[in-house]
């Protein structure tokens, strides 16, 4: 929200994400945000103005209001009307005199309420002739006039593509200092744009968090949001624009080679990653199809009642883009049926309640009978485990639409399938419990390629 005031701009925050819901607690939580960004990102990057403000009287905005130079929304001015200092509310103390009055007569300390009002209509009166005054804080920048506040940008935008590279700058700075966006509420109208189409700075401070640890999950959350603002830039161009909108399908073409990649959802590890593919600089590596195979019995009997977050989980392994890129999930999970009914009742209830948490975490789950309490088979004098067998048939069904597997086991059943994945040039991802849960043959001949889960120990919940 701005306006533009003896060549100063005032710059108001989005107040699309209320603190506390209250505007005046927004204006001091978006200028203390700012400040700190500034800090942390002020010599690395432009887009972060001086955080210079000024203590605005809220009349003196009404004021602007009411002479159309503040563009600020209704709703907005309703709110700030009602939010002086609790102190020195003085509309709700009216409104508190008012619903006092309608009901005075109908109570019996009828004289303590008539009192009551009394006083707080002389302090009313006190308090308009003292002229009591609240204020907010307000960012000032000094402009050159350069500046559009009237989408004059807009279509600018649809001819060139630097306020893509800037954009990606901008998220590059803020995630490199753990600062996040508000996913749900960013757009481009919170960034002043010239009127070439680039961006001056970002003015929505209280959209950004300052965060602590959980650096992937920042990374993901503005992943997201850049790529919000990539696809929605049609509908911005369109709202602005909309008899030029056909225009913009003949420029831009990195822009558009970009839109379609982030269309269908995140595709990208970081923003290095998309800086590469924008100037066609990417690794081909980083999208190879990947698989992922889970061998319940020898994962879960290791972990007992601990829960893996699949999701973090092959975050850290592949990046970001990993939900992308996994092509699909498969888990094999044994039902056992003992001599005891209620027996068997009760670990196949478990085992669906497990079956449950896998589908939901992706997974299609390959169950596996045999009538029997084990799952082994003895065959031409052969050991095998079924629920492991029909983990390997789907791991060989998939060979050929795959370029990367995980596979969650340590059982030695699953060793040949893997060197048939390794010799084929394929990447192998091996993750098991416990030494005594791994093949002696997998632990040393695939040694690189494994890992125990205690490596991802930030996966791993109650």
């Amino acid at each position: 929200m701005l306006i533009e005031m003896d060549g100063k701009l005032l710059i108001f925050p989005s107040f699309k994400k209320m603190i506390r819901n209250s505007i005046t607690a927004t204006c001091y939580y978006a200028m203390n945000v700012h400040r700190r960004t500034y800090m942390l990102c002020g010599k690395k990057s432009n887009f972060f103005a001086l955080p210079n403000y000024e203590y605005l009287p809220i009349d003196q905005l009404f004021e602007y209001y009411e002479n159309d130079r503040l563009f600020y929304s209704s709703e907005a001015m309703d709110r700030l009307i009602s939010e002086l200092d609790e102190d020195y509310s003085l509309k709700r103390i009216s409104l508190q005199i008012k619903n006092l009055e309608k009901i005075c007569h109908h109570v019996k300390n009828r004289k303590e309420i008539e009192r009551y009002i009394s006083d707080a209509k002389s302090y009313i009166d006190r308090m308009k002739q003292i002229g009591m005054k609240s204020y907010i804080p307000v960012m000032i920048y000094s402009c050159s006039g350069n500046f559009s506040i009237d989408y004059s940008h807009v279509i600018q935008m649809g001819n060139n593509d630097h306020w893509v590279i800037q954009l990606i700058q901008f998220f590059t700075a803020i995630t490199d200092e753990k600062i996040s966006v508000d996913v749900e509420n960013i757009s481009l109208d919170d960034f002043l744009f010239d009127k070439s189409g680039k961006i001056i700075f970002f003015v929505s401070y209280d959209l950004l968090t300052c965060n602590r640890g959980g650096s992937y999950t920042l990374l993901e959350q503005n992943l997201r949001a850049f790529s919000k603002l990539i696809t929605s830039f049609f509908n911005y161009y369109y709202s602005h624009c909309p008899n030029s909108v056909i225009s913009i399908y003949h420029h831009q073409k990195p822009f558009f080679k970009l839109y379609n990649r982030l269309k269908d959802g995140i595709s990208f590890n970081d923003f290095e990653e998309i800086v590469r593919f924008y100037f066609n600089q990417e690794n081909s590596v980083q999208r190879k199809k990947i698989g992922v195979f889970l061998d319940v019995a020898n994962i879960y009997k290791g972990i007992h009642h601990l829960k893996i977050n699949y999701h973090a989980l092959f975050t850290k392994i592949y990046g970001i883009s990993a939900q992308e890129r996994i092509k699909g999930q498969y888990a094999s999970l044994f039902l056992p049926v003992y001599e005891e009914e209620k027996k068997t009742e009760f670990v196949q209830l478990q085992l669906m309640m497990l079956k449950d948490d896998l589908e939901r975490a992706g997974f299609m789950v390959l169950e596996v009978k045999n009538g029997k309490e084990k799952a082994k088979e003895i065959v031409d004098g052969k050991e095998y485990d079924i629920d492991d067998q029909k983990l390997i048939q789907k791991m060989l069904e998939k060979f050929h639409q795959l370029d990367s597997i995980l596979l969650l086991s340590g059982d030695d059943h699953f060793y040949d399938v893997l060197l048939k994945y390794r010799h084929a040039q394929k990447d192998v991802q091996i993750i098991s419990v416990h030494p005594d849960d791994t093949s002696k043959r997998i632990a040393e001949d695939f040694s690189a390629e494994h890992r125990y889960i205690t490596d991802y120990w930030d996966c791993i919940e109650l």
